[in-house]
């Protein structure tokens, strides 16, 4: 019995052992490699990513405008902007390095002062970087741990971030060398993002910014970890460069790895961000720019101006200039920017238009029969007899008798009041549209304005409306867009950048009879080019040429403008201030800071409105006909704001850049020009 049970506890002490030694012998012979394998993942190196370049940005003729160049940047782990000393081994360990060797707070401290005294960044910058670049991650690892309910480390707390960049070849030599004692500081090559064209491209070609907390944390592809954003990237934030970022951005290359050098999944290499060519001449908006910026000169007093060009039919913007902008040397002191504010896109910006809406509102009422070719209106100066104060036309005796050519030549006022009477707001609210108006003009910016259209619906409203004042506001690329549509009897929405998609942009033609559009085109052609005319010998298009101009003035009441304080501060500098009146200057400022007031420039009350011109060339010889494809017509629109009367200012700067454009068509193409020159 005895040796019975010794028996069986050497058989259960035996299976265990057995049992042992078959799950050794498993684990080191059978399953070796894999366990192997396994080992070295658990080591293997962090990810590699390589940058994509952003896409250009090119003009019609293939100028580069916008493109990213090589530079160099200085780049810190972030296990070394935050102190987490496991996550320190970590990163060491995947590196190759031993995690006795890790730096001291103090060592990782002298760092960043070294980075400071090679790059020349004040090391209060390079902390506010730091302090940025923390607070991203932070709130993406937060994000994270939501989505998955667990805590986790994301991939940008294994990845060196951008402290400093644009380093050229020199300083990226001496960042090398001064901290090749840094395994934790990375000196790599990237791109910085470079603009030609200079201040006249300015609002049309935009600029990229650096994505904040807010878009990494938005961001909808944060789950692709090839396109999401990260920190220390940049995106668009105006004109082109936000409007297309989705063009321009391209996709990051990865290859990762083990620490033999086996792929740990399949390799992506970059692939760069497509180009976008525009529709914009550089040159012609370069010149266009410098006439502009002389009239400016020329009216101190006067806060911009701005001027857009067509290309008919095709609606193709090839010149959308705002002038002041951001980087003219003109512009340097902060009482200019206070005052002329070269930050604005003029062109998108709504402005009450004026009398440039005569010709549209003229067409609409001849369309819904509220007036025809036989139509009269008597202008005697203001439209009631008894209240001469209101109401009133810009000729102080009136017209007399108006029909609808004379109404668009002279630009009567009190013909206006009539026709807007006749149609009404409600009635005009379904013709603005059809022109363009009340809506953005497909140009694609994100600064442009979709405009303003009035919603009373009172007599009141709609006189106003008719003569272009009230709750109706323009923007330049609707004013230029709907002189287009009168041009051709059609609408169709700009363009500002060219595609390889199929042009979708649908071209509408307007319910308007063809006598009525020939009744418009003429009081155009008369406000130009006969006696009488509000531009008559103003915009001067006498030269020889297969051309002629037709066109609309418009004198805006706007705003009155704040006077200009030349005041010398405690500190001794001398500034030019905007502000309502002196009181209102003196308490923006602390006792101790005011200044003294040396001289004051009022507004001139005569200047008190904008000058508007629009107008587009029509073959001579056929101009009452619509513009068809092929003629080399061309639409222009210019606003100067608070100099004075659109005929007097807005009419000779328009004519002469339409000028400078058959000019230099003759200088490039002298067969082409020729041809356009023949009389029809």
């Amino acid at each position: 019995m005895f040796e019975r049970r010794v028996k069986i506890l050497l058989v259960m002490l035996a299976c265990p052992a057995v049992l042992a030694s078959a799950r050794l012998v498993q684990l080191q012979w059978w399953q070796a490699e894999a366990f192997a394998a396994a080992a070295e993942r658990m080591l293997s190196l962090p990810p590699r990513y390589f940058p994509a370049l952003r896409g250009e940005i090119l003009d019609r003729r293939g100028r580069p405008l916008a493109f990213d160049a090589p530079v160099w940047e200085v780049a810190f782990h972030y296990a070394f902007m935050v102190e987490d000393d496991a996550l320190r081994r970590r990163v060491y360990r995947a590196a190759g390095l031993r995690a006795a060797d890790l730096p001291s707070p103090q060592r990782v401290e002298e760092s960043w002062r070294l980075v400071s005294q090679l790059t020349g960044v004040a090391m209060d910058r390079l902390m506010e970087r730091r302090d940025r670049v923390v607070a991203s991650v932070a709130r993406i690892k937060a994000a994270v741990q939501r989505r998955r309910g667990v805590e986790t480390v994301v991939q940008e707390e294994t990845m060196a971030h951008t402290v400093v960049g644009g380093l050229d070849q020199q300083m990226q030599v001496d960042a090398r060398l001064g901290l090749a004692g840094c395994p934790w500081i990375e000196v790599r090559p990237c791109h910085t993002r470079r603009y030609e064209g200079g201040p006249a491209l300015f609002h049309i070609v935009g600029r990229v910014g650096e994505v904040d907390a807010e878009t990494i944390a938005s961001d909808p592809r944060a789950d692709d970890d090839l396109a999401c954003y990260r920190p220390g990237e940049v995106r668009g934030i105006a004109g082109v460069e936000s409007a297309a970022e989705s063009v321009l951005r391209g996709r990051r290359g990865r290859r990762h790895e083990d620490q033999k050098g086996r792929p740990l999944s399949p390799p992506a290499d970059p692939v760069d961000g497509a180009n976008v060519h525009l529709t914009i001449d550089a040159e012609l908006q370069q010149a266009i720019y410098v006439r502009l910026s002389a009239v400016l000169e020329e009216n101190p007093g006067s806060t911009g101006a701005c001027a857009v060009v067509l290309d008919l039919p095709s609606r193709d913007v090839l010149a959308a200039v705002s002038c002041p902008a951001v980087g003219d040397p003109a512009v340097a002191s902060p009482e200019d920017e206070t005052f002329r504010q070269p930050w604005l896109f003029r062109p998108g910006l709504a402005r009450p238009p004026g009398s440039i809406v005569k010709p549209m509102l003229l067409a609409a009422a001849m369309a819904d029969g509220k007036v025809n070719t036989g139509t009269y209106f008597t202008c005697s100066g203001h439209l009631f007899p008894d209240r001469p104060d209101r109401w009133r036309c810009m000729a102080t005796y009136g017209h007399g008798p108006v029909d609808p050519v004379t109404s668009l030549q002279k630009s009567c006022n009190v013909f206006y009041y009539h026709v807007g009477q006749l149609l009404g707001v409600r009635r005009m609210r379904y013709w603005w549209p059809l022109f363009g108006l009340g809506e953005r003009t497909g140009v694609g910016l994100p600064e442009e304005s979709a405009g303003r259209l009035p919603d009373e619906l009172t007599e009141g409203a709609a006189r106003l409306a008719a003569i272009g004042q009230g709750r109706l506001d323009v923007t330049p690329l609707q004013a230029a867009e709907m002189a287009a549509t009168v041009a051709t009897g059609t609408h169709r929405p700009l363009r500002l950048w060219h595609s390889d998609a199929p042009d979708n942009r649908k071209e509408t033609p307007l319910p308007v009879p063809p006598d009525a559009w020939r009744t418009v085109r003429e009081g155009m052609y008369a406000a130009v080019n006969m006696p009488g005319g509000t531009a008559f010998r103003r915009a001067d298009f006498s030269r020889p040429t297969g051309f002629v101009l037709l066109g609309k003035t418009g004198s805006a009441e706007a705003p009155p403008r704040q006077s200009a304080y030349t005041c010398r501060f405690p500190d001794g500098s001398v500034r030019r201030i905007v502000a309502r009146n002196r009181r209102a200057l003196l308490d923006s400022f602390d006792p101790a800071e005011r200044p003294t007031i040396l001289s004051q420039q009022d507004a001139d009350p005569d200047r008190d409105t904008h000058a508007w011109f629009i107008g587009y060339l029509a073959p001579r010889g056929r101009y009452l006909e619509p513009v068809r494809p092929g003629d080399g017509a061309l639409v222009v629109a210019v606003l100067l704001e608070y100099v004075g009367h659109g005929g007097e200012a807005a009419a000779p700067v328009a004519a002469a850049i339409l000028e400078d454009i058959l000019t230099g068509r003759e200088r490039s193409d002298p067969v082409q020009a020729a041809a356009q020159e023949t009389p029809r």
